[in-house]
């Protein structure tokens, strides 16, 4: 694979698990806890968001096919959807992609926390779901399924690390720096939702590429 292709995907799934982001919401979700019981809700979501990408590594073609979901339409909506999330990020809004409709549970249920909502919908949500499937037709055989998982799984330790300094983060930037930082994630994550917006339409509709 090449390493443009290699550089694009683990920019893009570093920028949509939003580690920064999502660290001021843990930080939030655990400050009463104790240190053991918040590494363990650590531990827990980086495992779980782990799994989530990996399962839609490996079975995320599958997947499509099953409901026969075109990849051109997933990368159409995928890049639709992921710039909802970076308009959200850049207006310091949080994305209705990345909640659920449920009250969030109560601080001392760590387990419950770390995989859901944490993992999933808030770290590994839709727009992570689509980013994966959709730059998983740029590597193929085996190889290439190994190179996303490498980065996938680095991805997630990327975000352990960032849970794990989360207060010291926020001591060291102040809310005003986290929120730069996530305004300008959410301007990079814009362009790569607008490259997906523009292949996607231009696949499902050729005229639009003169073709």
């Amino acid at each position: 694979m090449a390493k443009t292709e290699l550089v694009t995907f683990a920019v893009s799934v570093l920028t949509i698990l939003n580690p920064l982001g999502n660290a001021t919401l843990f930080e939030s979700m655990t400050g009463s806890m104790d240190a053991a019981k918040r590494r363990s809700v650590l531990i827990r979501c980086a495992v779980a968001v782990a799994v989530i990408l990996l399962v839609t590594v490996w079975l995320g073609d599958t997947i499509l096919n099953l409901f026969g979901v075109s990849v051109a339409t997933l990368e159409l909506g995928g890049g639709l959807l992921i710039a909802g999330i970076a308009f959200s990020m850049i207006h310091s809004k949080s994305s209705s992609a990345h909640s659920t409709n449920e009250t969030l549970p109560p601080k001392t249920e760590e387990a419950d926390i770390a995989v859901v909502p944490l993992a999933i919908p808030i770290v590994a949500g839709p727009g992570a779901i689509a980013t994966v499937i959709v730059n998983a037709q740029n590597f193929s055989g085996i190889a290439g399924k190994l190179e996303m998982s490498v980065i996938v799984v680095a991805g997630s330790l990327v975000v352990a690390l960032s849970f794990w300094a989360a207060g010291a983060l926020q001591k060291l930037l102040g809310a005003q720096g986290m929120d730069v930082l996530s305004k300008i994630m959410g301007m990079i994550l814009l362009a790569i939702a607008v490259g997906m917006v523009a292949n996607g339409a231009s696949s499902l509709f050729p005229v639009l590429a003169g073709s």
